[in-house]
């Protein structure tokens, strides 16, 4: 067994990383899931093989990039430009790098890439030789000198190893099966599989806070993954919404929607309705779902949450279609999920667009449902994050506008 462990961080935000996690309290765990994952993926990656004691015994850094087929990135494929590695003293060195190189791959693999690239400058090739790496054959491209089509034209067959360029999962302890894996990425069988594996792991680790519920780790693990994911895509779409418009009112119903992920999916009526404001509660409600999926699940605190949890699943369905993952059941797998995570489905009322919010909390007894409650608390009992909750956030005198940054009086 190794006597270390593989931990992730960005090196460029672990100072900002710092002050967050200060100020997020229960959240905090979220939150650094979603920085590290997020800024890895965005601006670079650093793997640390970390002793019990705290010494290192190895890190990588380098950055994350889509892989580009001509002038076009590929969905399919991503490349860890390695811009250092070093290994300390340790009795086994090649386990130190091959844990390193196989995280990634795993990080990889749980973004849906099918296939992995390490590109690498000399000294770092001549490092991963002298323990038994190999780079591509002879008079095929390596770190881009002959063009990139003469990587995906490299098949085993043709007597090629592909082992440093492309990486080779079976060296990471991943059986290939039939059929093999190819330049051209891992069979979709295959890659299956590997997604399956890694999300039972992930439901297995980080989904404790769903109990008892009859739901299987594979679920777990698409819960985690959707969550995250959803975190992700509404801080880009927050960022859509910085970029074209001004001012706290602006609203989302100014925004190109096809260049939205998530704000078209929540009731329609009420795009003109979700400004900047909304959009940060609706973040920390997604978040605080998230963090009750890994410590406690009791249900839904509020209408935003139990929308986040009905988004969770339809990103989490996505991510499933993409990596191949199938279902149980193959279909009605989101209104399953649904009647394990919710006591009731009255947030789908807001869906029905003859039915004003008004009349239906009239005629039906429904709690909530006008925009403006969203986010209070169904009961004492279930308590959203301070952030998300509508009365803490309604401040109007909230923030720094004093000339000397002090609190307003």
């Amino acid at each position: 067994m190794a006597d270390f462990i593989i931990v992730k961080a960005s090196g460029v935000h672990l100072e900002g990383l710092t002050e967050v996690l200060a100020e997020a309290g229960d959240n905090a765990p979220q939150m650094a899931h979603f920085l590290i994952e997020d800024t890895a993926h965005r601006r670079g990656l650093t793997l640390i093989a970390e002793r019990p004691d705290g010494s290192i015994a190895g890190s990588v850094s380098g950055t994350v990039r889509q892989t580009p087929d001509g002038d076009q990135p590929r969905d399919d494929l991503t490349t860890l430009d390695v811009q250092d590695v070093r290994v300390t003293d340790h009795d086994d060195p090649e386990a130190v790098w091959n844990a390193l190189f196989r995280e990634y791959a795993k990080v990889a693999t749980a973004r849906g890439y099918h296939r992995v690239l390490f590109s690498a400058p000399a000294p770092v090739v001549e490092q991963l030789a002298s323990i038994g790496w190999m780079a591509l054959e002879a008079g095929l491209a390596w770190n881009g000198a002959g063009g990139m089509m003469d990587i995906f034209a490299a098949f085993p067959e043709d007597g090629h190893r592909l082992a440093v360029f492309p990486c080779d999962l079976e060296r990471f302890g991943w059986e290939v099966t039939s059929p093999p894996l190819l330049a051209h990425g891992v069979a979709p069988e295959l890659f299956a599989r590997l997604a399956n594996e890694s999300l039972a792991e992930e439901g297995g680790s980080k989904a404790r806070g769903l109990g008892e519920l009859d739901i299987n780790n594979v679920d777990r693990g698409l819960l985690i993954q959707g969550n995250v994911d959803l975190v992700s895509m509404l801080f880009d779409d927050l960022a859509v919404l910085d970029a074209v418009t001004e001012g706290e009112s602006a609203t989302f119903d100014q925004v190109d929607q096809e260049s939205l992920d998530i704000i078209p999916l929540l009731p329609k009526r009420f795009l003109g309705q979700y400004d900047r404001r909304f959009a940060r509660q609706f973040i920390a409600a997604a978040l605080d779902v998230g963090g009750r999926f890994a410590r406690h699940w009791d249900g839904p605190a509020s209408v935003a949450e139990a929308l986040a949890v009905r988004l969770t699943l339809l990103v989490a369905k996505a991510y499933a279609d993409d990596v191949n993952v199938v279902l149980d059941p193959e279909t009605g797998w989101i209104e399953q999920m649904m009647e394990e995570l919710l006591e009731d489905t009255d947030h789908m009322y807001l869906y029905e667009d003859e039915l004003p919010p008004s009349v239906v909390q009239e005629s039906l007894g429904l709690n909530n449902l006008a925009f403006d409650e969203w986010f209070d608390p169904f009961t004492d009992e279930i308590t959203s994050t301070p952030f998300a909750d509508g009365e803490v956030f309604g401040r109007d005198d909230a923030g720094f506008d004093n000339e000397d940054g002090t609190w307003p009086v």
